[in-house]
């Protein structure tokens, strides 16, 4: 699991807190929002709150989703979760669940297909309409911007933007919408959805794009009706475990560690491996759940159990590194660093979120090693670690600030 560093110079930690709302754009003269609409037309009940967040524990970004079928398919722009760690999503109901999957995605038409882990079958989920929209057409848009879920608004399209092919490239919307908003559905009266909540102008509120609904149908096509889907992506989901409560278990493990909640956290990961003792992430992760509790040599037992099930596991090796040098033992800890990156470029996951979180092992297991390094006064190797994991990043605000320390 992510670990957030949270003292002796490398622990960081971001919270956030979200409100419910119900709104209208109230520079647009159309429709009037009321709760009888938006119940009847399952908007709020299939749109979602998502949570990213990156190989430091922090909170990435924030963004909309909404489900397209009972099986936990859902929809949300690629960029929400590009490069992301672990994520979250945040149900009407304040209920949370694990993205397990991103099972397709499009970088140019910035959609992603993910998998939300609920194990019933989704009641509310919403169908797609790819007919053309209408100049003046009445519009509903749902998501979480800054941050608040539950948030609906009303308006209508402003302009049709096509490209060479004439095909619709952008739709113009003047619902109000913000960052945390992308990803959301924007759906006609019918509650048929017609884009996606993609971008906006801050400077004009009024001016709003929505990707066209066509480019969801192209991103769904290969495999919408397709009966060996699920055969297809049951390997690339994150929780590499043959038992499903363990995988349950550890879900709600990684849910609670994200909060903060530690103790909860590690009870939960010690029910998985109860019910799975060769479910090397969730050893791993309790691990890091006692780390944070500061329970150092509980940890590594933890540790030391998911190396023995998977010598190449690059999480477990970064994990018990890092706990080396909460102990002080840097040179074992090193050693235990190098593994980490060794292993981390190895081996690579099926799906992207897999392939995603191998990165960001390798970037933090140069971060730690250079800390380390840092501490022990050796602050040439610490740079040149340092410039390996930016490398990696180069956009990470904190790899710059922690090697100029180091000069």
């Amino acid at each position: 699991m992510i670990l957030k560093w949270i003292q002796a110079s490398i622990f960081l930690l971001l919270a956030a807190t979200t409100l419910p709302v119900l709104g209208q754009n109230a520079n647009s003269d159309v429709f009037p929002l009321n709760e009888d609409y938006i119940s009847n037309n399952n908007i709020i009940y299939s749109t979602f709150k998502i949570v990213a967040y990156d190989g430091f524990g922090r909170q990435a970004s924030t963004g909309s989703g909404f489900f397209i079928n009972e099986h936990g398919r859902a929809i949300t722009c690629f960029h929400v979760v590009d490069n992301a760690y672990f994520v979250e999503a945040i149900m009407p109901n304040n209920k949370m669940y694990v993205i397990d999957n991103i099972c397709e995605y499009n970088k140019e038409f910035d959609l992603a297909l993910i998998n939300v882990s609920i194990s019933e079958p989704i009641s509310h989920f919403l169908s797609i309409n790819t007919s053309k929209p209408r100049l003046g057409q009445k519009i509903i848009a749902a998501g979480a911007p800054k941050g608040i879920p539950n948030t609906v608004t009303s308006g209508k399209v402003s302009n049709i933007i096509t490209g060479s092919s004439e095909n619709i490239e952008y739709i113009m919307v003047d619902v109000s919408v913000a960052h945390g908003s992308s990803g959301g559905p924007v759906t006609n009266t019918d509650g048929e959805v017609i884009g996606v909540v993609d971008f906006g102008d801050l400077d004009s509120p009024g001016i709003n794009f929505a990707i066209p609904s066509w480019k969801i149908n192209s991103l769904t096509s290969t495999f919408k009706n397709s009966p060996i889907f699920a055969f297809l992506y049951q390997n690339q989901d994150l929780y590499n475990t043959s038992s499903k409560e363990a995988e349950i278990y550890c879900q709600e493990g990684d849910l609670f560690y994200v909060a903060g909640r530690y103790a909860d956290a590690a009870k939960s990961y010690d029910m998985a491996t109860t019910e799975d003792p060769s479910f090397v992430m969730a050893w791993s992760n309790k691990g890091s759940a006692l780390l944070q509790m500061n329970l150092i040599d509980q940890s590594i037992e933890c540790f030391d159990r998911a190396i023995n099930l998977d010598p190449m596991n690059a999480n477990a090796w970064l994990n018990k590194g890092t706990a080396l040098g909460r102990k002080s033992s840097f040179n074992d800890g090193i050693i235990c660093l190098d593994n980490s990156i060794r292993f981390a470029s190895q081996r690579h996951g099926h799906g992207l979120l897999q392939n995603s979180r191998q990165d960001w092992d390798a970037l933090m297991a140069w971060f730690i090693e250079a800390e380390i390094f840092r501490i022990i006064g050796r602050n040439s190797d610490a740079i040149n670690c340092y410039d390996r994991a930016i490398e990696l990043n180069p956009n990470l605000d904190v790899l710059w600030n922690r090697k100029g320390v180091a000069r």
